[in-house]
């Protein structure tokens, strides 16, 4: 897409500097490959030299082409905004401090309007799983020293997906497990129906993929998945898809259309939120925030690695907040302090950036938060992640770090007081089980 054909399509001049062409920023739901694309892609310009006054007046302008209005949101000066006209989104926000202006031509998604969940809340307690993988030293096929598997429990007895584990941890004795911890946060009986209500995945690296997405086929007739949201870069990105196999990505577009072909799907945006009946769901950063290109990336590529691709997301729940992190680098902190500035974020629940590997101090410097959520066994923390666990130590403190590896937690959180329970871990070394 050229820009004077993104022009055409939203129907109103852009406003400021325009810094190059559009920009592919990923499908949907659609199988991409790296010539083309997919067919349902969506595309990013970008503008500098904005000023509040000139995003405002453009976002009249864009509102003027007859367009409904479905979301609007402004915080430290940054705006978000949301048209649809029956054909396609038109998300754009503005980012105060760098006077950067974005459009985005979203082909996927359902209007945000669509995704929130209006009912009624309801009275009771919700709960937050730290799921237990296994972790050990990486032996393709045997196992591995990476993955993370989260679940919110919501009031009304849904849930709230976050990634997957590896597939050398997506035995069949731990999926057991996991629908085992399913059934007890419910209080379904086996075999019985589960809401739900969204499935996120951070990005796609298959350590965050591919034990949902064997879940997908093999609970098929269990669980109910309501909403499906990410945000992928496109494989036309250069360098894009050099450093992992994303392969994965294409199986869980796959599955989510064949057995949840229900769903609705949101290209996840900074800015946006989701409503659920007792939480919200609030987008930080994702990888358009970066674009044109890292400032880490190589000659001739985009990002530095997949896990640039990060989106970064809280959810906000009974007067405490858990964040995500993924696999977020210190490029993705410098995209959070651009949006919200310094000190200024605050969670009771945070998850620890790459399994430890990463020392995000950019983040963790400027995010306050209680308990730190270690997606990672204690003897890689002790041992090759040593430094990193050291300074982390240093900030919460070992006794608000909890390590995956250990045993499966859940917290449960009522009227603000939280309980823990612990659940020993289940599956060890892969069982060929695949898919």
């Amino acid at each position: 897409m050229t820009t004077a054909e993104f022009i055409d399509e939203i129907g109103v001049s852009f406003t400021g500097k325009i810094l190059g062409e559009p920009i592919n920023c990923g499908a949907g739901l659609s199988i991409e490959n790296e010539t083309d694309g997919g067919a349902d892609d969506s595309y990013i310009l970008i503008s500098g030299d904005v000023t509040s006054k000139m995003y405002r007046d453009f976002i009249a302008s864009l509102e003027a082409t007859g367009r409904k209005k479905t979301f609007h949101r402004e915080i430290n000066g940054n705006i978000f905004v949301e048209f649809e006209n029956g054909k396609n989104i038109i998300y754009t926000y503005y980012t105060a401090e760098t006077q950067l202006a974005r459009v985005i031509i979203d082909n996927a998604s359902s209007p945000l309007s669509e995704m929130d969940d209006n009912a009624d809340d309801v009275r009771g307690n919700t709960a937050l799983m730290q799921f237990s993988l296994k972790y050990g030293k990486m032996l393709r096929y045997a196992s591995c020293d990476c993955g993370m598997l989260y679940v919110l429990r919501l009031r009304d007895n849904s849930v709230i997906i976050i990634d997957g584990g590896e597939i050398e941890q997506s035995t069949e004795e731990a999926c057991d497990e996991f629908m085992r911890r399913l059934e007890d946060l419910t209080q379904t009986q086996k075999g019985g129906k589960i809401r739900v209500s969204a499935y996120i995945c951070t990005h796609n690296h298959d350590d965050h993929m591919d034990f949902f997405i064997k879940l997908l086929k093999r609970e098929k007739d269990v669980l109910e998945v309501e909403r499906v949201m990410f945000n992928f870069p496109s494989k036309t990105l250069i360098g894009y898809v050099q450093d992992a196999d994303v392969s994965c990505t294409d199986l869980l577009r796959e599955r989510i259309k064949k057995y949840a072909p229900n769903a609705k799907f949101l290209k996840l945006h900074t800015g946006q939120t989701v409503r659920f009946p007792d939480a919200r769901l609030e987008v930080l950063t994702t990888h358009e925030d970066i674009l044109p290109r890292s400032y880490r990336a190589a000659d001739g590529q985009t990002y530095r690695s997949i896990n640039e691709t990060t989106t970064v997301f809280q959810i906000i729940f009974d007067d405490c907040s858990v964040m995500f992190l993924g696999d977020a680098e210190d490029a993705n902190g410098e995209a959070l302090l651009s949006l919200y500035g310094k000190n200024s974020m605050s969670c009771k629940y945070l998850q620890c950036a790459h399994h430890l590997i990463n020392d995000d101090r950019n983040i963790y410097g400027n995010v306050k938060a209680e308990k730190l959520l270690v997606p990672q066994c204690r003897y890689i923390a002790m041992s090759t992640e040593k430094d990193n666990t050291r300074y982390l130590t240093s900030l919460f403190g070992a006794e608000n770090m909890y390590f995956a590896g250990d045993c499966t937690y859940v917290f449960t959180v009522e009227d603000g007081k939280t309980s823990v329970d612990y659940f020993e871990p289940k599956g060890y070394l892969y069982d060929n089980s695949g898919y």
